[in-house]
C-alpha cells in the first residue's frame, strides 16, 4: 500500500514541470517496470507529458533510446534521468526534451524515428545507444542535425557532418590504464584475462597501448571457461620478470583471483571490477587494485548507496553518461568543437578529436573497503 501511495504521488507530480517528454508510455514504463528509483540523485523528477503527435513542429532536443527489453529499459531510464538532471541543475532555457522510444531492434524503425524527430522540430539528438544502431545511422542518407551517439561505430566517416560519438567503451579505459601503469614505473607486464569478446577487446587495446609506450609483455595468462589454475599463477608470480599486473576478468573472477596475486606487484584493472559502493567485504577482497572511476561515482558514494541500491552501480554510470551527453549536445549545437577542446565532465575529463569525445576518469584504488583517489598521480 505504501508503494502504491508513493507511485500515485509521483504520477500526480509528473503533471507539473518545465520539461517535455515525448511519450506518456515511457513515463508509465519508468514508474511501473523499471528497477531504478524515479528520483535520481541531484535531479528533479517532475516532467511534463506532452504528446509529440502534433501538427505543429516544436523546437526540441530528441533523445532516441531503445526500450525493447527490461535490461535496455533500465539503461534508457538511467540515461534519460541523467539528461533531465543536468538540464534541471543548469536551469537553462535551452530547448525542451522529447524521448523517442525504439521498441524493436529494427534498422528501419531507427531511421523512421530519427526522421520523425526532425519533422517534429528536433534541433539536436542524443542517441542511439547500441553500436549496431550507430552503424545504421552512418549507413543512412539522413540529413543529420547535431547528434551525440552514445556508442562508437565500426565505420567512422569524417565526411559525415553532425554525427559525434561518445560512450562508455572499455577499450579507451584500457588504454588509459596502460598509461597510468607506465607512469607509475611499470616496464614488464603480466596480463591475466578471461576469454570473452569484451575481455579480448580490452586486453587487445591494453597490449597495443602498452607496447606503444615501450613496455614489454612478460607473461600473458588466458583463463578458459572460468577454470583458474591458482597454483600455476602463484608459481608464475614466483618466477616472472614482470613488475606489474593487469587483469581483464569478470568481477567474480577478480574477487577469487586477487588473494593469489599477493602484494609484491601493483595490480591494475578496468572499472568493470568495481560493482558496488556498499559491499565493504567485496572491496576488501579487491584491496589495492588500481583503476579509473567516474568523478560522479567517486564524489557521490554516500548518496548513491542510499538512493540507488547495492546492485545499481552499472546504471549509475549510464546516469552520469546522460548528464555528459546533454553537455556535449549543447556544445555541438553551438558549433563544431576543435581538437583542443577539453572540459571536466561527470564521467571524467572529456576531450575531442575527429568526431569522437573521449573520457578519462579519476585514478583510484580499493583500500580499506572503499575506493580512494590516487593522490600521487597527476591529472596530466
Amino acid at each position: 500500500m505504501q508503494n502504491k501511495a508513493a507511485l500515485k504521488k509521483l504520477i500526480v507530480s509528473l503533471l507539473y514541470s518545465s520539461f517535455v517528454m515525448g511519450s506518456s508510455y515511457a513515463i508509465a514504463q519508468q514508474n511501473k517496470e523499471l528497477d531504478l528509483p524515479n528520483t535520481a540523485p541531484n535531479s528533479d523528477s517532475n516532467l511534463t507529458i506532452e504528446n509529440t503527435a502534433t501538427k505543429e513542429a516544436i523546437d526540441h532536443i530528441a533523445v532516441i533510446l531503445p526500450t525493447y527489453n527490461q535490461r535496455i529499459r533500465n539503461i534508457t531510464n538511467a540515461i534519460f534521468q541523467g539528461i533531465i538532471s543536468k538540464k534541471t541543475m543548469e536551469k537553462d532555457l535551452w530547448f525542451p526534451i522529447h524521448l523517442y522510444e525504439l521498441k524493436q531492434r529494427d534498422k528501419s524503425e531507427l531511421i523512421n524515428t530519427y526522421q520523425n524527430a526532425l519533422k517534429a522540430g528536433a534541433k539536436a539528438v542524443i542517441g542511439p545507444l547500441t553500436r549496431k544502431a550507430v552503424n545504421t545511422l552512418y549507413g543512412s542518407e539522413v540529413n543529420f542535425v547535431p547528434t551525440i551517439c552514445l556508442n562508437v561505430s565500426q565505420r567512422l566517416d569524417l565526411g559525415i557532418t553532425n554525427l559525434y560519438e561518445f560512450g562508455l567503451q572499455m577499450e579507451y579505459e584500457a588504454k588509459a590504464i596502460a598509461q597510468l601503469a607506465h607512469s607509475e614505473g611499470g616496464q614488464q607486464m603480466m596480463t591475466i584475462f578471461e576469454n570473452s569478446n569484451l575481455n579480448n577487446r580490452i586486453i587487445q587495446s591494453f597490449n597495443q597501448e602498452w607496447l606503444n609506450l615501450s613496455g614489454k609483455l612478460a607473461e600473458q595468462i588466458s583463463i578458459e571457461d572460468n577454470k583458474i589454475n591458482f597454483d600455476n599463477i602463484v608459481h608464475m608470480l614466483d618466477t616472472t620478470q614482470a613488475d606489474t599486473i593487469f587483469i581483464a576478468v569478470s568481477p567474480d573472477t577478480a574477487q577469487n583471483l586477487r588473494p593469489y596475486l599477493g602484494t609484491r606487484l601493483p595490480i591494475y584493472s578496468t572499472s568493470l571490477v568495481h560493482t558496488s559502493n556498499t559491499n565493504k567485504l567485496r572491496m576488501h577482497d579487491l584491496e589495492e587494485i588500481r583503476f579509473f572511476e567516474m568523478p560522479w561515482i567517486v564524489s557521490h558514494t554516500a548518496k548513491v548507496s542510499q538512493n540507488w541500491g547495492d546492485d545499481s552501480l552499472h546504471l549509475l554510470r549510464f546516469y552520469a553518461l546522460g548528464k555528459d551527453a546533454y553537455t556535449l549536445a549543447k556544445k555541438v549545437f553551438q558549433g563544431t568543437p576543435n581538437d583542443l577542446w577539453k572540459t571536466q565532465g561527470e564521467t571524467g575529463e572529456l576531450t575531442y578529436s575527429d568526431q569522437r569525445f573521449y573520457r578519462k576518469g579519476q585514478p583510484v584504488k580499493f583500500g580499506g573497503g572503499e575506493i580512494k583517489q590516487l593522490e600521487t598521480i597527476s591529472s596530466e
